[in-house]
């Protein structure tokens, strides 16, 4: 449990509305003996009433080597990810220890656990929360010239080129794969792996020929 030090420095600084004892969980035995809990305070002040980390650990020599000095420079080097990143909202030390609250990345639910020990699902949940904002930093100074009809006409060329999957799977729905025409539901349509397998010399043959309007 924290204790009345670390429970008042924590209803001081986030303007705490009770004056009951904070109810903090034990989240993990951080690295070096530090401690680090999750609590959820409600505040005077709107924006502070929410979900909170304390942790609590050792006294570094250098200013550098501060786990709140590091937090709060990685939060402010990369704004564009802010949201999934801990903030620091105070630090103070108490009884030989560093005591440092963080407002919780994307205001994360109390049923939390450590990042060390999420499943490979969550984990990859969360990896595709981040990747959305890692690609569009990557494109936010692209200017985007071209039109949706180029981009369906790149993943047709792809998916269709001799790398592509559509072979593999129109083979298994076809009978036969090698003839011109498919029957479905009594009904006959051209194969089109046919069409694409002699894409290129219906396109020779095609492109000789010359059309007239009556």
């Amino acid at each position: 449990m924290l204790s009345q030090k670390i429970q008042a420095f924590i209803k001081e600084r986030l303007y705490v509305v009770s004056d009951d004892c904070i109810e903090a969980h034990l989240l993990t035995e951080g690295r070096s003996g530090a401690n680090v809990y999750r609590t959820n305070v409600k505040s005077r002040r709107e924006r502070l009433t929410g979900n909170y980390i304390v942790k609590i650990c050792d006294i570094p020599a250098k200013e550098e080597e501060k786990e709140a000095y590091k937090a709060d420079a990685l939060h402010k080097s990369a704004p564009d990810f802010s949201k999934h990143l801990v903030k620091v909202e105070a630090e103070a030390e108490i009884d030989g220890k560093t005591v440092i609250i963080y407002n919780q990345a994307n205001n994360s639910v109390m049923d939390m656990v450590a990042f060390s020990e999420l499943s490979g699902d969550m984990l990859a949940k969360y990896v595709k929360q981040v990747s959305f904002d890692i690609l569009s930093l990557m494109n936010k100074h692209r200017n985007v010239e071209r039109a949706e009809g180029d981009f369906f006409h790149c993943l047709l060329v792809k998916q269709l080129g001799k790398c592509g999957r559509f072979e593999s799977r129109i083979k298994d729905l076809l009978e036969n794969p090698k003839a011109e025409s498919v029957a479905l539901n009594g009904e006959v349509f051209p194969n089109p792996l046919c069409f694409v397998k002699n894409a290129e010399k219906l396109k020779q043959c095609l492109s000789g020929q010359f059309f007239s309007r009556e």
